[in-house]
This record gives structure tokens, C-alpha cells and sequence, in this order.
């Protein structure tokens, strides 16, 4: 079976750049059509989650089943009675008839490179044998670089759409870097997870291969092709490091990244010192967080560790009242909610006033597709025709389950809630 190695990074990371790199291994299967985004264990892997899924929606129909000539596809139309297989099962068996086919057209294979989304090292590691590689770039060099091939292709893209503001973007970019940091974080310990900084890549070229080949056992060396070359917005490798520096960087979003991205930003050594405070935010870890201040439901217990709040649902779900401060609604557009597990099915936020209680009338619900990533929900409190005036009180409910108590008790976990400008 293929070993995979996972190279987990927003886009204009560098990742195409690593791709090419970890393509010129001999023993790499990688179809090499640039750039690099034939994207095969993803696709295997979502099939793999939509057989053991039951979601309401997308659904293949009989009608779609009986049709040859139909080419949708979803989670069972029915309620599988007799047999039904996790994930990773499906997963293991597709993986293997992959690797049998990888090796008959390249013989000696070993491993396999991908692009990868967020959630999928943590599902691929539970059937199939993966090396995760995290790939970071400085967060501003990240939305210049974005912004700039958009301009050249003239069209959008990287998850801006025409009507988005700097200041929109800016948060559609840091919601996107916290997602792949959180995952490595919680995977730092790990022999089989590697932290690589695009600078590493720039700066010194024979780093990086030696690095790869001490401690993921295969050779690779740096190649350069004209068509890499038009990938590129920067006219050179270095000129790419700390452009925003030497670009013009909105203001608005600048101060945005700075403020939300301060503490991964120190960690992987893009910034230090201090950085705009952040008051609202509240982090469920040993040193920062006392459970003792935390209003919380009778329906489950909870566990306090070095990194994270594991909670044990032992009913239709959590509810804790967040130790906040009251504050101002209004300036106030986003909560985002870091958290991860298999319990239930929607997370909620609900917030009352000095004289009202807590109610549906002032609550909002995000749907949760639960895995053994971590995830960061966004929940936009702006757009509820309630969310106004001073906020006594915040209310996280992250584990419910519309369908009532599960059979056995659930876990889940929590690393923060921030309150987003």
C-alpha cells in the first residue's frame, strides 16, 4: 500500500512549489500535471464519508441509481439496515485497490503526494499509512499573493467572491490559516507530522530535500519549468519573502491579521512582540482557563487538559454560559468556535440582555459534520436581526443533536471562542 504524504496548506503557500519538489522523487506516484491539484485520496476519502454519512442533503435518488446515464452522486437514499462500514474501512479498501493500480505504472513505487483540505490527515491516518506535511507562509504574504494572481487571471478566487471588501477577505484568509494551524498544533508531537516554513523553501535550497529525505526516506531534489514560473506573482523567490513589507497592504487588513492571527503568527516565527488585544476571546486550556468560572449545563462533564476542553455529552447536548464580559453587540460581526469530535450534529450560540433570558428569538445555529479534525465554525451574529445593544451574557451549546440523546455518551473538545470584528 502507497505510503501518502499530505501536504495540508491554504493555497499561494507554496504548496504548488513543494509539489513539484516532492515529484521528482523516483519513487513518488504523483500524476505530474501542473499544478499539481488531481486531487485522488480526497476524492476517495469524501466517498469514503459520504458512505458512512446520513446527511439530509446531498442524497443520490433511485431514480438517480436506476438512471446509467446520471452522473450524481451523494450518501445513501435510504437508512442502511444490515450493512453499513465506517469510513475508514471504505477508505482502506479503495486506498489498497489504488496502490495495487499506482504500482503497475510505476513500478517500485512507494509513496504518493497530494494537496490536501484541512480535514483529511486526521481521517487518512486512522486506516491508511500518511506523513502529514503542514506548510505555513506569513499570512500577509499569503493575501497579497492571493489577491495579486487574481488580478492577473482577472477573475476570483482562493474563496473571495466580487463583493467582498479587503476587510472581508481578510477574515475569509484568516479563517482559513487558523483551520490548517489548528490541526498542526494539536499534531506537533507527532513522528509522523512535518512543520515546513516557505521560507525554509526560499531561503536555502538544499534544506529542504535533505530534511524530506532524513526523515520521510525519499530523495527529491528542486527542478524549475516555465510553467511554474507563470504560477508566480513575485518576480523571484526572494522578493516573495515579506512582501508585505515592501507592498501596499490595506491597512484594515493588515490590523485584522495581525490582531487574529498574533499568537500562530508567533508561534511559526512570522511576527513577535505585542499585538492588538484581543478582549473577547476565550481559550480552554490549563493556565488560561478556569472551569470554576464556567457556567455550564447538567448534561455532560467536562475535562480541562493542556491544550483543549474535552466534554462528555451524556444527554441531547452542552450548554455553557462563556465567562465574557458583557459587551456591545455592534461591533461584534463574527463568533468563531474552534472545536472538534464526533458529537452531535449542530453547534448554537445564544446571548441575552441584562433583562432578558436566554431564547431562541436570540440564537444562532451552524450545522456540525463531526470528524476527528479540528474545525473552526464561524457563526455571523451580524446578519441576526437580534444581535443589537449591550450582550449580558453568551451561551455556547457545541454539541447538540437534533435527534436527541445518542445511544452512548459523545465526546467532543474545545480549544477557544473568539468574538470577531
Amino acid at each position: 500500500m502507497l505510503k501518502a504524504m499530505l501536504v495540508a496548506g491554504l493555497g499561494r503557500t507554496g504548496s504548488t512549489a513543494l509539489m513539484t519538489l516532492l515529484a521528482t522523487a523516483p519513487r513518488m506516484f504523483v500524476d505530474r500535471v501542473f499544478p499539481f491539484e488531481n486531487r485522488y485520496l480526497t476524492y476517495l476519502a469524501k466517498l469514503a464519508v459520504l458512505l458512512e454519512r446520513q446527511a439530509a442533503s446531498p442524497k443520490v435518488t433511485g431514480q438517480q441509481l436506476y438512471d446509467f446515464a446520471n452522473n450524481d452522486f451523494g450518501s445513501y437514499p435510504w437508512q442502511p439496515a444490515g450493512v453499513r462500514l465506517p469510513a475508514n474501512q471504505w477508505l482502506h479498501s479503495f486506498w489498497e485497490t489504488f496502490s495495487v493500480r499506482a504500482a503497475e505504472l510505476l513500478p517500485g513505487a512507494e509513496f504518493y503526494a497530494e494537496k490536501v483540505p484541512a480535514w483529511l490527515p486526521a481521517r487518512a491516518r486512522e486506516t491508511i499509512p500518511v506523513s502529514t506535511i503542514y506548510l505555513f507562509r506569513d499570512p500577509r504574504d499569503i493575501y497579497l499573493s492571493s489577491n495579486a494572481f487574481m488580478r492577473r487571471r482577472g477573475t476570483p478566487g482562493f474563496g473571495r467572491s466580487r463583493s467582498d471588501t479587503e476587510l472581508d477577505y481578510a477574515r475569509t484568509v484568516a479563517h482559513g490559516f487558523w483551520s490548517y494551524f489548528e490541526n498542526y498544533f494539536m499534531d506537533r508531537q507527532r513522528p509522523d507530522c512535518l512543520l515546513v516554513n516557505y521560507p525554509e523553501m526560499v531561503v536555502d535550497s538544499n534544506s529542504l530535500p535533505m530534511r524530506l529525505q532524513r526523515e520521510l526516506g525519499f530523495d527529491c531534489h528542486w527542478e524549475s519549468t516555465p510553467a511554474h514560473e507563470a504560477h508566480r506573482t513575485a518576480p523571484d523567490w526572494q522578493s516573495s519573502l515579506g512582501r508585505w513589507s515592501r507592498e501596499p497592504l490595506p491597512a484594515e487588513a493588515g490590523h485584522f491579521l495581525r490582531k487574529y492571527l498574533h499568537a500562530p503568527m508567533v508561534h511559526l516565527g512570522y511576527t513577535e512582540g505585542h499585538a492588538p488585544a484581543v478582549p473577547l476571546k476565550v481559550e480552554f486550556r490549563s493556565g488560561a482557563f478556569d472551569p470554576a468560572r464556567l457556567g455550564r449545563s447538567p448534561e455532560g462533564q467536562i475535562l480541562l487538559g493542556e491544550d483543549a476542553l474535552d466534554v462528555i455529552v451524556t444527554s441531547s447536548g452542552h450548554g455553557m454560559v462563556l465567562p465574557l464580559p458583557p459587551f456591545d453587540a455592534r461591533p461584534v460581526r463574527e463568533i468563531w468556535v474552534s472545536l472538534s469530535g464526533n458529537a452531535g450534529d449542530v453547534c448554537s450560540v445564544y446571548w441575552r440582555s441584562r433583562t432578558e433570558g436566554f431564547s431562541e428569538e436570540r440564537s444562532l445555529h451552524v450545522d456540525y459534520c463531526g470528524g476527528p479534525h479540528w474545525q473552526v465554525l464561524r457563526f455571523p451574529v451580524a446578519k441576526h436581526r437580534r444581535w443589537k445593544g449591550a450582550v449580558a451574557e453568551l451561551r455556547l451549546d457545541p454539541f447538540h443533536r437534533r435527534s436527541g440523546p445518542a445511544d452512548v455518551p459523545e465526546r467532543g473538545s474545545l480549544r477557544w471562542v473568539t468574538l470577531i470584528d
